[in-house]
């Protein structure tokens, strides 16, 4: 079987153009056997956090992790949800826990331009190139934030 990875993957946290959160992603790409995914969201690095957190949980478990989620309006106030997928997938959790460990996750963003630029898809590839993107990605929205008033 020749190995297969998704390089541009977008998830919900591009919004108007994702559709299925990160943790989806990362699971329904080791049931279907692909050597990796490459989450790329549109101008954030928001769904590589959690595409990292689901991919751990199934390394060490094989099951994807409870969601935590907001009960009530005081601090400290939420419930613990399972996902139904943990019991479609209890009976498969030592397979998909061997494929998870030998799963890859690329880490990047897709850089959208406003002048018509051709849309960059940046996987960086050591820490400096992390430090270089993130200070970007600052620099950019400290920008937007001050400009966006004028012309809102």
């Amino acid at each position: 079987m020749t190995s297969y990875a998704e390089l541009a993957t977008t998830t919900n946290f591009s919004f108007l153009r994702g559709a299925s959160n990160p943790e989806d992603f990362v699971g329904r790409a080791i049931l279907l056997g692909h050597t990796g995914i490459g989450i790329a969201d549109r101008n954030t690095l928001a769904g590589v956090v959690r595409a990292y957190g689901a991919l751990q949980d199934l390394r060490r478990e094989g099951l994807p992790a409870p969601q935590k989620v907001r009960e009530g309006s005081g601090p400290g106030e939420y419930a613990w949800i399972i996902d139904g997928k943990s019991r479609e997938w209890a009976d498969f959790s030592d397979a998909i826990k061997a494929r998870a460990e030998s799963f890859t996750l690329l880490a990047g963003t897709r850089l959208v331009f406003m002048d018509g630029t051709p849309d960059i898809i940046a996987y960086p590839e050591n820490r400096a190139g992390w430090a270089r993107l993130c200070a970007n990605a600052v620099f950019v929205e400290r920008i937007c934030c001050r400009i966006a008033p004028i012309f809102s």
